[in-house]
Order: C-alpha cells, then structure tokens, then sequence
C-alpha cells in the first residue's frame, strides 16, 4: 500500500501526464477557452463604445498568448 501511495504522489509531482491526466488537463483548457469567448461575446452585447470593446479583445488574446508560453 505505501508503494501505491508513492507512486501516486510522484506522478502528482512530476510532469508525467497519464491520459486520463492529459484528458483532464484538455478538458479544463477547453472550458476555460469556452468561458472566454463567453465573456468576449457578452461584452460585445453590452452597450460599450467600440473602443472599450476592442481594448478587452485585445487584453484577452495578449494574456492568450502569454498563457501559451
């Protein structure tokens, strides 16, 4: 049992992603990017000008691509 145990805590730690790992981590990705356009499209319903609407286009694909490196 300790043996499990270890095993589990190790691949916690380590970036070794087992599929169901990598599934989950796709899946979490997806949703967040989801949740984004979601947001992009409500504030694009919202009665904004133009300009503070392509400011938050902007700051989101910016920290899209930091998020990316």
């Amino acid at each position: 049992m300790r043996i499990r145990e270890a095993c589990e805590a190790l691949l916690e730690n380590s970036n070794i992603l087992t599929p169901t790992r990598r599934l989950q981590r796709n899946l979490v990705q997806a949703f967040m990017v989801k949740k984004i356009k979601l947001l992009i499209e409500r504030f694009s319903s919202c009665s904004v000008t133009h300009n503070q609407n392509l400011r938050v286009r902007s700051f989101v694909k910016t920290e899209d691509v930091y998020n990316r490196s």
